[in-house]
């Protein structure tokens, strides 16, 4: 008679399990981006403007703004259009941004002089 061959027990180690604050979880998540709103806004605040020559046209978008506008675009994750209710609602509610940003600036503002950083700083070999 042939021997069976026999294999080793494929059981799933479990590992130790946690209990869930539901509450707590609840209202972290609940008011996650009113939170986030604020301490952007309170990190902003402490970016200075760059002078800027005088030009004509539209003036440009304030630094602090268009960090603030890039940062909770990249965290709302979506696109620029459906992204501009959101900027609208952070203009209306408190002294998150100066004015309300167009869909373009949100875009257009980490190619800015201003936000690209210093090769020479990011190159750990000099």
């Amino acid at each position: 008679m042939a021997r069976r061959l026999q294999l080793p027990s494929m059981r799933r180690r479990r590992g130790p399990t946690y209990r869930q604050d539901w509450s707590a979880y609840n209202q972290a998540q609940t008011h996650e981006k009113d939170r986030l709103l604020i301490l952007l806004a309170e990190l902003c605040a402490g970016i200075t403007e760059p002078v800027r020559e005088k030009k004509p046209g539209r003036k440009p978008l304030p630094l602090r703004d268009s960090v603030f506008s890039a940062v909770f675009k990249i965290y709302s994750t979506f696109s620029a259009r459906r992204f501009m209710s959101d900027l609208r609602i952070a203009h209306e509610r408190g002294p998150h941004l100066s004015r309300a940003a167009l869909q373009t600036a949100c875009s257009t503002s980490s190619t800015t002089a201003e936000l690209t950083p210093d090769p020479a700083i990011l190159d750990p070999a000099e």
